[in-house]
């Protein structure tokens, strides 16, 4: 390589340097928060409002089993009290719940789950006892300082997937998602986010989850469709046949597809068999149940995407055990993680408010709190690979 190359090579680096550099410091987790022993308060009697019947019992008692093991995990010689609110049945009287915890000395409130419940505690609570939900109001409603939302919103990882694209230099993306509302706004989150720091949606493929023929979507979106009828032009043209191997459009770098785990296992192997097979695909943990199954995941390899770190982690082994074992909880292990952060992230509110470019890193991710008091997740960084899943640092 000749001096004048070797110059002109070390100044594109640079560039690329100039360019990645401002999006890390943006986009990567921020600085993290201490606190002295001294200022770490606990929650001597919390109020939990969570469904323990109806539709959404299954997930309140994991999130409860999160409280109770977070309870557990307190250094104290008297672990903190808690009293349950079922808030479970559809005709539940937020107002009189809160009118009880009214009367009591609690100082925690946590629930609570559905996003009409909690509406509801935006327009009843009238005292100052912190409230953290487990779910995002979908209001514009009144702001009360003392309510914290917080949750497992679908929207942090697809913004934690563009961001991981944008570091890795991946500017031009196709987004494939499903036709459902989930779909619609993980594809937004994801859209927003990598076009806010200069990525370009190519298209956006949509697909029926009920009719998962998704191959000629994907052969129409990358170019293959097109490159086969070239094939045929020219054979028609010349008169004869010829061997020939279709190839995509050239400025694809990376895909973003969503989906269940059954779903992915349908479009991954797609874009494998329509040479796509060395371009890299983000996802979200919608892809992953969370245990360890390598026949069930095995076409899903080399997929990065984004989860809580609870999963990965050597935190709570013979908890996470005992819910590996039990076949009702096992997929809900993601909310047993939520109801361990509710307890833990208690002490660090106030600091987290009044320093807004600063985090707490727990169980559900890097735990900030933004300026609508909503504490939202920087997950962590994902890889499939040989069927397993396994956190991602590179």
């Amino acid at each position: 390589m000749s001096k004048d190359t070797e110059d002109v090579v070390v100044e594109a680096k640079e560039e690329d340097k100039k360019i990645v550099k401002p999006i890390i410091e943006i986009i990567d987790y921020k600085e993290e928060i201490h606190l002295e022993t001294s200022e770490i308060k606990i929650a001597n009697k919390i109020a939990v409002m969570l469904p323990m019947t109806g539709k959404y019992a299954k997930i309140g008692k994991a999130i409860l089993d999160g409280i109770n093991i977070s309870i557990e995990e307190i250094e104290t010689t008297k672990k903190p009290d808690i009293s349950i609110f079922d808030t479970g049945d559809s005709s539940i009287d937020i107002k009189e719940i809160l009118e009880n915890i009214n009367s009591e000395d609690f100082s925690l409130i946590v629930g609570p789950l559905t996003k009409k419940n909690i509406n509801q505690v935006y327009l009843y609570k009238n005292n100052n006892i912190p409230n953290i939900t487990f779910n995002y109001s979908d209001s514009y409603i009144k702001k009360n300082k003392s309510i914290y939302q917080f949750g497992l919103l679908p929207e942090d990882e697809a913004i934690c997937a563009a961001n991981k694209a944008l570091i890795d230099q991946k500017h031009n993306v196709i987004i494939i998602q499903p036709n459902n509302k989930w779909g619609e706004r993980v594809g937004n989150a994801y859209k927003l986010r990598f076009e806010e720091f200069g990525g370009e949606i190519l298209s956006t493929v949509v697909y029926d989850v009920n009719d998962m023929q998704i191959g000629n979507l994907i052969k129409e979106n990358i170019g293959v469709k097109e490159s086969q009828l070239r094939k045929k032009q020219i054979e028609k043209l010349l008169n004869q046949k010829f061997i020939f191997t279709p190839f995509i459009r050239e400025d694809i770098d990376a895909f973003f597809a969503v989906g269940t785990h059954k779903q992915m296992q349908i479009i991954k192997p797609q874009l494998d068999f329509n040479y796509a097979e060395g371009i890299q695909v983000y996802s979200s943990s919608h892809i992953y149940r969370g245990t360890k199954d390598k026949k069930l995941y095995k076409d899903l390899d080399e997929i990065i995407f984004c989860d809580i770190p609870w999963l990965y982690n050597k935190i709570n082994l013979s908890d996470k055990e005992k819910f590996y074992s039990n076949n009702s909880k096992k997929k809900l292990l993601r909310f047993v993680a939520l109801g361990i952060d509710v307890i833990k992230v208690f002490p660090y509110l106030a600091k987290l408010k009044d320093e807004k470019n600063k985090h707490i890193k727990l169980n559900t991710g890097y735990l900030s709190i933004d300026e609508f008091n909503k504490i939202r997740r920087n997950p962590i960084y994902v890889k499939f690979k040989n069927g397993l899943a396994k956190e991602y640092k590179k």
